[in-house]
């Protein structure tokens, strides 16, 4: 699927629902993305909870900012500056008259070209849940070059996906590749891994588990969440501070994971010794 096919893709689903449920998990439902979202933002706050002092001063950039779920994240953190850039123009004008005091761009960071990425330099940048819509590998590595180089020296790079711990999975919108993948990528582009979290625990898809009990009971969630809006808001409201305490005391998820890296000098790039955050 090329860059043009995938900006139809997105255009098409956020033009018929610009809203949490449009870049959702299709199927599930308002309500249970809502409860979804809410497992995201508790994770995303708390994970850049030690940073509070000093988000205020920092540039940051949010790729694929779509309905700007993260941006007004990354603002509750008390970030000034930030710039999102997404591959529609829908999302871009929305997010223009959301955010006013935010800058937004069209771009596809996968792209060989993103003029407007050219020179600009970030303390942080954000990717959560996009680069795994990123299918082609050549594509996805030049989104990772891209980061890298947007990145100011020591700088750090917030991105979620699902890191299998298996072979790669790919489907037409989407592909879930391997943790080992991902790590040797970032490692050769002078990214280095902080540290991985789950981001979920039973409230997403297990792609990242052979387990049969975890799967019916993720088949048998999906089936009850998406017969109505007020089943998928009860499924959610009992499953939401369960799954706050999974995320919170396990250090694994079989499925959706947030991993901290930063950017480090060339002359370190062999370097494994990991800094706090």
């Amino acid at each position: 699927m090329n860059s043009q096919d995938v900006q139809n893709y997105w255009e098409q689903r956020l033009s018929q629902d610009y809203s949490l449920s449009g870049v959702g998990y299709l199927g599930l439902g308002r309500h249970f993305n809502q409860w979804m979202y809410r497992v995201r933002r508790w994770v995303f706050l708390r994970t850049l909870s030690s940073k509070r002092t000093q988000i205020k001063d920092w540039r940051v950039l949010d790729i694929g900012a779509g309905t700007g779920f993260y941006a007004d994240c990354w603002r509750t953190l008390g970030c000034r500056t930030l710039s999102g850039v997404d591959i529609t123009h829908t999302a871009v004008s929305n997010l223009k008259n959301k955010f006013p005091e935010f800058c937004f761009f069209q771009g596809d960071v996968g792209d060989e070209f993103c003029p407007k990425l050219d020179g600009q330099t970030f303390d942080a940048v954000s990717a959560m849940d996009v680069l795994f819509h990123i299918v082609e590998e050549e594509r996805f590595e030049r989104a990772i070059q891209r980061i890298q180089s947007c990145l100011k020296i020591g700088g750090w790079f917030f991105y979620s996906d699902n890191f299998l711990r298996t072979i790669d999975k790919t489907s037409p919108h989407q592909s879930s590749r391997s943790l080992a993948k991902i790590q040797e990528i970032l490692t050769r582009n002078g990214l280095r891994v902080v540290s991985r979290s789950p981001m979920f625990w039973l409230m997403n898809a297990p792609v990242d588990s052979q387990n049969r009990w975890l799967w019916k009971f993720w088949s048998l969630l999906e089936r009850i969440v998406s017969k109505h809006e007020l089943l998928g808001y009860l499924a959610g409201l009992a499953l939401f501070p369960l799954e706050i305490a999974l995320v919170t005391v396990l250090q694994e998820s079989p499925t959706t994971e947030i991993m901290i890296c930063q950017k480090i000098p060339d002359h370190h790039k062999g370097d494994s010794c990991a800094p706090e955050f």
